[in-house]
């Protein structure tokens, strides 16, 4: 039976299949106590191996202070020159070949040497190439240096030639910025693809086939839609322009007309062209009308024409129904006048007496 809380941790820790050996006062390292310990191994080392476990914890901060240190002396050599081999120079050619390399926006002049080599010395920074990174993305956002566009694929006529100081950089959009102030390098097909959206790739070259196939059984459907909506639109404008003559010269002048405009076959396209356009008008004359004028009648003119002939219709029919009556009683009148002796009404005509 344990007695205190390390005995108890350590025979559930090797029940557990722990390895005896690793439950002893030995040395750790950072790594193996944050990514391979459990909570109850390291509770047992936190009590037991409290000396190494606090040194491996503090391993990150001593070895943050180490690279201080050689930053500061490297930053030295950098500034004041005193120490600084050919080993150190070459390798801040290589950074410089490799900033040029990644970094083509940024103009490669004096002027943007001078701007990144003064801000590594207000930064205290030695002249590796991430901190070179740094500075060049710092200053390019700032517009401390001289960027070139065009360098990158950035049409001309968007920024211009060059973009220098702060008024020109606070008009590049973000993604533009992105563009220059990022390693670049040249996108292979793949890569350009894989950076459309759905809708680029479907109107780019890459989208021809799917356009294609698309088409096969969408176009059917959209010509026969079109087809539905101009039969309608002719339908409405013969109809609304009784007056239009149905030639072929007239049928002809008005395709010409809205093939010239680049105009669909709609009813205000129709009836613009028709209103624009000597046409021929039909030779219909008009009932009551001298012979001469033939002119088809407007659509006031034809329902006067037709209250006329109602009105024609309705008198003749009052004469008739009159004539009728009037018959009606003459008739009525010459029987009684012409009935025998001793006729009632209701009853048969009796025969006079013997």
């Amino acid at each position: 039976m344990p007695n205190t809380r390390s005995e108890y941790l350590r025979e559930k820790l090797i029940k557990q299949g722990i390895a005896p050996e690793k439950l002893t006062v030995r040395h750790l390292t950072y790594e193996e106590v944050t990514r391979q310990m459990a909570s109850e191994e390291m509770e047992w080392h936190r009590t037991e191996n409290r000396a190494n476990f606090e040194k491996a914890l503090a391993q990150p901060r001593g070895q943050a202070e180490v690279q201080r240190s050689k930053d500061a002396n490297a930053f030295r050599r950098f500034a004041t020159g005193a120490g600084w081999s050919p080993v150190d120079h070459a390798q801040l050619v290589e950074n410089m070949k490799r900033i040029k390399r990644e970094f083509p926006a940024v103009v490669s002049n004096k002027a943007n040497s001078d701007a990144i080599a003064e801000w590594l010395l207000d930064q205290k920074c030695y002249p590796t190439y991430p901190n070179m990174r740094l500075a060049v993305t710092t200053l390019a956002s700032a517009g401390a240096v001289t960027l070139n566009p065009s360098a990158v694929g950035i049409p001309e006529d968007r920024y211009g030639d060059f973009i220098e100081g702060k008024y020109q950089i606070s008009r590049v959009s973000a993604a533009d910025l992105r563009l220059m102030t990022e390693p670049y390098r040249q996108q292979s097909e793949h890569d350009e693809i894989r950076a459309m959206t759905a809708d680029q790739f479907y109107k780019s070259e890459h989208g021809r086939a799917l356009r294609e196939e698309r088409n096969k059984h969408a176009d059917p459907a959209i010509r026969e839609k079109e087809l539905r909506q101009a039969e309608a639109a002719v339908e409405f404008f013969l109809t609304a322009n009784r007056d239009y003559a149905r030639t072929d010269d007239n049928r002809d002048q008005i395709l010409r007309w809205l093939k010239d405009r680049n105009l669909p076959m709609t009813q205000n396209s129709l009836q613009q062209a028709f209103a624009t356009r000597p046409f021929a008008r039909p030779q219909r004359r008009v009932r009551g009308k001298p012979r001469g004028r033939l002119l088809r009648p407007r659509p006031y003119q034809l329902h006067a024409h037709a209250t006329a002939k109602t009105a024609r219709r309705a008198g003749r029919a009052k004469v008739r129904q009159e004539n009728h009556d009037g018959g009606c009683a003459e008739n009525v009148l010459r029987r009684i006048r012409t009935r025998p002796e001793g006729f009632r009404p209701g009853s048969a005509a009796r025969s006079p007496a013997r």
